[in-house]
């Protein structure tokens, strides 16, 4: 039996929308998705670094100019989407998502976990032009906030102009065994 402790990202948005909030100990079943690094930088306690077994997955509704892959570990699945196919054993390094809204193909298989950790991201961001409504990331880094369950609403910017904080998703560590 092969266990892995896995970091996956839930945008504040998808929580909002769609779901009830989940908590430490819960048992799930998500679609996951696999961003490479250099598409998306991810934070550290985001990244990971897998081996697996890559196999084209078609879906006609995935990125245009990009391959469908499922990528195969020993105890989980995951959508990539690269510039170009690959197939066979490969190592990649990234970040891993939950995305139930168009992120994944519908039909792609879902990989069951038990969450041990959940944190909320908190980034910082500033209004741009100021008074305009339009709130874009300042500075580089996220922090992060134990919780024992997901929140259902996020904290948005508090504050009229200048930096101001907004909780963004949550991480959480799944464990996955085969």
């Amino acid at each position: 039996m092969q266990t892995m402790l896995l970091p996956v990202s839930v945008e504040s948005w998808q929580i909002e929308c769609c779901w009830e909030p989940f908590r430490i100990g819960e048992h799930v079943h998500w679609r996951l998705m696999f961003v490479e690094q250099g598409r998306f930088e991810p934070e550290p306690e985001q990244q990971v670094e897998l081996t697996a077994h890559a196999v084209p997955f078609s879906w006609e509704d995935g990125e245009q100019d990009r391959a469908g892959i499922r990528l195969s570990t020993a105890a989980a699945v995951l959508y990539w989407s690269p510039p170009e196919p690959i197939t066979g054993a490969v190592t990649v390094v990234g970040s891993v998502w939950e995305d139930h809204h168009a992120g994944v193909p519908e039909d792609f298989p879902v990989t069951a976990a038990v969450i041990r950790r959940l944190r909320v991201e908190t980034r910082e961001y500033t209004e741009d032009p100021p008074h305009s409504g339009d709130w874009v990331r300042f500075g580089s880094t996220a922090s992060y906030r134990d919780v024992s369950m997901s929140p259902k609403r996020f904290a948005g910017p508090a504050a009229d102009i200048g930096p101001a904080r907004a909780e963004t998703g949550v991480l959480a560590d799944l464990e996955i065994t085969a």
